[in-house]
């Protein structure tokens, strides 16, 4: 016991800025993660496809059980919420925790990459890197990004280990090899994306033929090959199978129109990553990559090859979304194992010239102080940016912009907010009927997920169209509530439906009015008001099993 207590106690002190930075991280990923409501209805037909699945299976449904196949994302990101569904109900928390928990592992596998190449207070700095820079929260989003970054940079690492490793003696095993190619298989069950960096697996495998041998590269093949073969056979024949059809997968990318255009997504990009992490984050990659090359055509330094091999993983990716497609929609953030990996190298180097040069100790003291406290000070600006989100569900951004953020918007998770639906939709329930549905100005989430019903196509801003015409929306389309928020920016269509004597829920929050819910067939000028949370738990008690929270699906 007391030599297992010793090692123990040896790890604490040779890991604890490590542990310390996995346990910031955690924080940074699991606070708030249920509460954040869905705004996009990516993430909840997730959920919605996961619920209905549980419902079909526990009804003999066959309906809802094939409900994973009617939604444009792969079945395995949808199935993978299924076991937390179980413990935490139909909400956002069992959506995202399985995103969340492959955080926390990306976090592990950056670790392990890094000691490939580098020192421990690079590693930390990089992990550190990770931990603010708003992957935290960007990534713990239901749609599954996460999985094939994972993956890809486990596949990475591990034929990485194999081919390249600094100790001779570690290179070659076929248990790494195996590893590699099974993670490089299982990356491509969740995004299509990860088909991007099939590429640059193959070209090692095929640059290293001679040093792996065939024997090797058959055992490896097996795994990714079963794996392959049974998600093809699920993801598509199956679906053919039980619904007729393909599946939305296949429907999704073979009728796509827009295809491969000649684009130039530079303003995305820089947007993105100032919205998505921070200016303070993109201001410190943007200076790493000039120094690195300055660097490099002095030749005073020869950048590892295990960063080139990086940037090639990412190569393929990043030029597609770059320039060869008209709608990025952020797919170029998912590079920023990339840009921490530069960042990280160009602050080591920055450092051992420090270091190497022939000027006098105090000088070199000073000037390593003062780059160490200007990184603090940008650490903490990147810190500040990526936590608000966590730490501020409003929907008044005006104080967040520290220095310059676009749109308002903390970084990290971007849509971080709650305007207190959950709590709506409990009084909302009591009296809603079948098929009868809430459109609202932030998305068409609410109605399914909260409401209980079916997806509904229009927004607020129809409703009050349709309205103003003469239509009766009601009994046309079956729109009985239309939520609009403090901010809406057409101010004449608020005072407009706030003008016909609806019924409403007025949602505050820090005795603030930050959303309205009407209700079009009650015409009594009735007002209650309650706060964002004040229903929340009562919500979630009486509507969290499957079959209460999507009682529309309950028949099928």
């Amino acid at each position: 016991m007391p030599d297992g207590k010793s090692k123990f106690l040896k790890f604490l002190k040779n890991n604890y800025i490590i542990i310390i930075l996995f346990l910031v991280c955690a924080f940074l990923v699991f606070y708030n993660l249920g509460s954040i409501e869905f705004w996009g209805e990516d993430e909840a037909q997730t959920l919605l496809c996961a619920s209905r699945f549980i419902l079909g299976l526990s009804n003999d449904s066959l309906n809802n059980v094939t409900a994973i196949y009617r939604n444009i994302t792969f079945a395995s990101v949808i199935l993978v919420q299924v076991p937390f569904i179980f413990i935490f109900g139909v909400s956002e928390i069992a959506a995202r925790f399985p995103s969340a928990i492959m955080v926390l592992l990306t976090f592990i596998i950056i670790l392990r990459i890094s000691k490939l190449f580098l020192d421990r207070k690079t590693t930390n700095l990089i992990l550190l890197l990770f931990t603010i820079s708003g992957a935290a929260g960007l990534f713990r989003s239901a749609i599954g990004v996460i999985f094939y970054i994972f993956f890809i940079l486990a596949g990475f690492y591990f034929i990485e280990k194999f081919l390249y490793h600094k100790d001779i003696s570690l290179r070659y095993k076929t248990r790494d090899l195996i590893s590699g190619m099974m993670c490089a298989a299982l990356s491509i069950i969740f995004v299509p994306d990860a088909y991007f960096f099939m590429p640059f697996f193959i070209i090692i495998i095929l640059i290293n033929i001679r040093r792996i041998g065939l024997r090797k590269l058959a055992l490896s093949l097996i795994g990714p090959v079963f794996i392959l073969g049974f998600f093809i056979y699920f993801q598509f024949f199956n679906s053919k199978k039980l619904t007729g059809s393909y599946g939305a997968v296949y429907e999704h990318f073979i009728t796509r129109k827009e295809g491969l255009t000649l684009v130039f997504n530079i303003k995305s990009f820089i947007l993105g990553f100032i919205t998505s992490y921070s200016i303070f984050f993109l201001t410190l990659f943007i200076s790493s990559c000039v120094f690195l090359i300055v660097l490099a055509i002095k030749k005073k330094i020869k950048i590892p090859g295990i960063i080139l091999r990086l940037i090639l993983l990412f190569s393929l990716h990043g030029i597609i979304w770059m320039f060869l497609t008209e709608k990025e929609n952020g797919h170029l953030m998912n590079g920023f194992p990339v840009f921490i990996f530069i960042t990280g190298y160009a602050v080591k180097c920055l450092f051992d010239i420090i270091g190497e040069s022939k000027l006098k100790i105090n000088v070199k003291k000073g000037l390593k102080a003062f780059f160490i406290i200007l990184l603090g000070c940008f650490f903490a600006l990147n810190l500040y940016h990526s936590f608000i989100q966590f730490n501020d569900l409003s929907l008044d951004k005006q104080k967040y912009p520290l220095i310059y953020n676009p749109n308002k918007l903390p970084a990290g998770y971007i849509s971080g907010h709650k305007v207190g639906i959950k709590s709506a939709a409990y009084l909302l329930r009591k009296i809603v009927k079948p098929n009868e549905y809430l459109v609202s100005d932030k998305g068409t989430a609410f109605s399914f997920i909260y409401m209980g019903g079916d997806q509904v196509v229009y927004s607020t801003s129809n409703a009050i169209e349709y309205m103003r015409v003469g239509e009766d929306i009601y009994n046309k389309y079956r729109i009985r509530f239309i939520g609009i928020s403090y901010d809406f920016q057409n101010k004449e269509y608020l005072k407009y439906i706030d003008s016909r004597g609806f019924n409403k829920i007025t949602i505050k929050s820090n005795d603030k009015e930050i959303y309205y819910i009407y209700d079009v067939l009650e015409r009594e000028n009735k007002n209650e008001v309650i706060e964002r949370e004040q229903y929340d738990w009562k919500y979630f008690w009486e509507y969290g099993r499957p079959e209460k929270a999507i009682s529309f699906f309950s028949n099928f």
